[in-house]
């Protein structure tokens, strides 16, 4: 019987760390916030690499915030930029909180998926999931974050610091980027207007 228990454990740790290897790399996002009046709009690209030397498909989840003042996603858009041959990316199903989606590499290839989403805003806070880059393993190699909002628009609290800051018209840009990034906190912004 112990040796029975011993073979299980071995035979379940031994595919969970076979599994380890056929599963994609998350390993770059730009992402580009808009914020209007009552609306954010997120327009990101995602980069996923297969190392392997056999074609993967992993399926995703995607978590949106939602709350009584940030409203479920609407408009909800996922393709890939360029695909190659044997590359796909689809939406799987939809909640107030999120989204399923599966992507698939043929081996050691990389694809970037695009996905863009709205929100209304009742209130005067955006937000964005970014600790969900956390649990892939490994530091983002590049991030990059960029916020556009009306130059009569005030961020009152930003839970990013040392933002490049320009205007352009009658927009206001601050962006962010990062190398070997493991983000710290979720994207957050509190404005005025």
């Amino acid at each position: 019987m112990k040796y029975l228990i011993i073979s299980l454990l071995l035979i379940c740790c031994l595919g969970l760390y076979a599994n380890d290897f056929n599963r994609l790399s998350f390993t770059q996002e730009n992402l580009t916030f808009r914020l209007g009046k009552k609306i954010w709009k997120v327009d990101g690209d995602y980069w996923f690499t297969n190392a392997t030397d056999k074609p993967v498909t992993q399926k995703m989840y995607f978590p949106i915030p939602e709350d009584t003042y940030i409203m479920p996603a609407e408009e909800i858009e996922l393709k890939l930029k360029k695909p190659l041959k044997g590359q796909s990316c689809k939406m799987l199903s939809v909640s107030e909180k999120g989204f399923w989606f599966e992507v698939t590499l043929p081996a050691k290839t990389i694809a970037v998926c695009n996905i863009k989403y709205q929100q209304k805003l009742l209130g005067w806070v955006a937000k964005y999931v970014l600790l969900t880059a956390n649990s892939w393993g490994s530091p983002l190699e590049y991030a990059k974050y960029t916020l556009i909002m009306p130059s009569s628009f005030k961020a009152a609290k930003l839970s990013h610091r040392n933002a490049k800051v320009k205007q352009k018209w009658n927009k206001l840009y601050y962006t962010w980027e990062y190398t070997n990034y493991q983000p710290k906190t979720d994207f957050e912004v509190e404005f005025k207007y």
